[in-house]
């Protein structure tokens, strides 16, 4: 019966033993009077999680964190206790003995957070980099297509732009009016097809703002876009949309796109960054999105 207490004792410590360095990790070495081994092993642990940020997700880097720190307390943290209970050892004797100066596992600590705090920047930087992303090209011409329709085929929308005092008559002779304007459109509509870069004629206002732009042009029958083929354009555009770029620089893409609607007889004009995204339509002399 004595024996079979003494083994109930002895596991019941050891469960103890086991829960206190898995759910307080260096702070449980530091309870031990291993604190440099515990210093030493959550330094070690930074490092390895503020490297992996740059590489894997926040959502996986976590998981990685919560895993390693579980793997590597909860497995040396009953032997480094029994190793200081039986030998007195402070620290592991397989390191060289310069490990046992406390000022150097300050230091390697300090370095460890230098780590995280650079990390952390780089997730930051990443997360507004990320945020101020364009909008992919589906989405923005369901954008586009919903701010034409909504405006030509709302009920709502067209009894606000109409007075409540306007006739029957007078709703005929609009809709005659926007009829005539829009054959007239179509008959001034004009069709400039693909023409790279290297092949604008400047003498044309609209191929030479193309140019002037960096731009090659794309006419669909739909809508022209003006697609960067300069690496100069490339990269400003990109810096722009990051965040980091000129204001205006970014003007003169606005006002392009705004002076060239009105010369295309009715079709919107879209202007695309490096990846093939949209992020200016204009139509009708005005910017109907942009980002």
């Amino acid at each position: 019966m004595l024996i079979m207490k003494k083994k109930l004792i002895g596991h019941t410590k050891e469960v103890s033993l086991i829960s206190g360095q898995l759910f307080f990790g260096p702070f449980y070495y530091i309870y031990k009077g291993l604190w440099k081994k515990g210093l030493l092993l959550n330094s070690l642990l930074v490092i390895i999680i503020s490297v992996a940020r740059f590489f894997i997700t926040v959502e996986i880097m976590n998981i990685l964190g919560l895993v390693l720190q579980l793997v590597v307390f909860g497995l040396l943290g009953s032997i480094d206790v029994r190793r200081k209970e039986q030998n007195n050892e402070t620290m592991w004797e397989e390191l060289p003995t310069v490990f046992n100066k406390g000022v150097l596992v300050v230091v390697i600590t300090g370095i460890s957070f230098i780590f995280s705090f650079a990390g952390l920047g780089y997730s930051y930087l990443q997360s507004n980099i990320s945020g101020s992303a364009s909008i992919p090209p589906d989405e923005n011409n369901e954008m586009a297509n919903s701010q034409q329709s909504s405006t030509s085929t709302d009920p709502y929308y067209t009894e606000k732009s109409t007075s409540n005092e306007t006739s029957e008559i007078d709703t005929v002779e609009t809709t005659e009016t926007a009829e005539e304007n829009s054959s007239n459109a179509e008959e001034n509509e004009i069709s400039l097809g693909t023409i790279p870069y290297k092949d604008l004629d400047i003498s044309d206002s609209i191929q030479g703002k193309a140019q002037y732009l960096g731009c090659s042009i794309e006419d669909n029958g739909q809508e022209i876009n003006f697609i960067p083929e300069m690496s100069a354009t490339i990269q400003n555009l990109n810096l722009y949309i990051s965040g980091e770029g000129n204001e205006d620089y970014f003007e003169d893409f606005l006002d392009g796109a705004s002076e060239v609607s009105l010369q295309t007889g009715g079709k919107p004009i879209n202007i695309l960054d490096g990846n093939g995204d949209i992020i200016i339509i204009a139509e009708d002399g005005e910017v109907t999105y942009s980002i």
